[in-house]
């Protein structure tokens, strides 16, 4: 393997910043002898390396249309934030609390009281007389359509960004 690189050209590579191209180039040098790696290449492949486009007007076009794009997507995910809590019981809401005010408060469920507690933009069941407490083991939910399920008390608590009677899609 001939690896025999004059000092110019390494030293041409290591300031340029486009380190694909410098990857590519190593590759090149780095060939065994068999596939073509003598150094009359190092040469080509160095005038090849300058000859490259830096940098281009579809290159900034590219760059602009990124940097739009997560401009206009920026307020679109504001809109999802979790503002209210909701807790039904047999498909019927109970109560509703907005998520920003810590509190803890009773439910009546089937089987009897539950304590529900919001604290810090999350909400969670502190307290649970069903037989397993999955309720109580989900731990806090923040996420909006997050849902904690109690089902031998019927009750769900749910996080939503907009009142639940919205329409959301119609299927057929």
């Amino acid at each position: 393997m001939n690896l025999f690189v004059p000092f110019e050209s390494i030293r041409y590579l290591l300031s340029s910043n486009d380190w694909y191209t410098f990857i590519y180039i190593l590759y090149l040098l780095t060939r065994p002898a068999t596939m073509g790696a003598t150094h009359s290449n190092y040469t080509g492949i160095l005038s090849e390396y300058t000859r490259l486009k830096r940098f281009g007007w579809f290159d900034a076009f590219i760059i602009l249309f990124v940097i739009t794009g997560i401009i206009l997507t920026i307020p679109a995910l504001g809109n999802h934030t979790p503002k209210t809590v909701f807790v039904y019981h047999d498909n019927r809401i109970i109560a509703t609390y907005p998520l920003a005010v810590n509190r803890t408060f009773p439910v009546n469920g089937t089987l009897g009281k539950m304590t529900v507690t919001i604290e810090n933009g999350t909400v969670g069941v502190s307290e649970a007389n069903c037989p397993l407490g999955i309720c109580k083991k989900t731990g806090k939910i923040r996420h909006p359509h997050a849902q904690i399920v109690c089902a031998p008390n019927h009750i769900v608590i749910s996080i939503n960004s907009t009142t639940p009677d919205t329409i959301d899609a119609i299927v057929r």
